[in-house]
């Protein structure tokens, strides 16, 4: 499967063995791809809107991958599983991904590391501090 730099680019970020949930997947490509790719990967592709999980789900079935990605709807993190350590939010603003992390960090564990890649910057934010500081991680992204 072919997709563009700007997902590719976030792909190269996400370790090859991780359990990753796909924040506001939108059509799923970026999950599609990574399933693809590393067989040992454990996916959840998860939107507030049921638009696109509907398609979504057709993108996901086209590849046959209904086995290895989860679609979940929900707000943000809300939708994460105990098993996932790397959190992808990309395709939105600073803000939007401050709102999103701050507002569900109670379903974040302590020592996860969260990979938050937005447009062309990645930034690294150990759980601890989010919940510790949110107004300087607000600060920092904006």
């Amino acid at each position: 499967m072919k997709i563009n730099n700007r997902l590719k680019n976030v792909a190269n970020f996400v370790l090859k063995d991780s359990n990753v949930i796909d924040v506001g997947c939108d059509h799923a490509l970026l999950c599609i791809y990574l399933a693809s790719n590393y067989p040992n990967m454990r996916l959840i592709a998860s939107d507030v809107r049921e638009g696109p999980l509907k398609q979504a789900k057709a993108n996901i079935e086209k590849y046959g991958l209904e086995d290895r990605i989860t679609l979940k709807l929900g707000d943000g993190i809300a939708t994460i599983d105990n098993d996932t350590n790397v959190i992808v939010i990309s395709g939105m603003g600073g803000i939007t991904i401050a709102d999103i992390i701050t507002k569900n960090k109670e379903n974040v564990y302590i020592f996860f590391i969260i990979y938050l890649i937005c447009f062309s910057f990645t930034l690294f934010v150990s759980i601890e501090t989010l919940c510790t500081r949110p107004k300087t991680v607000i600060k920092h992204i904006a």
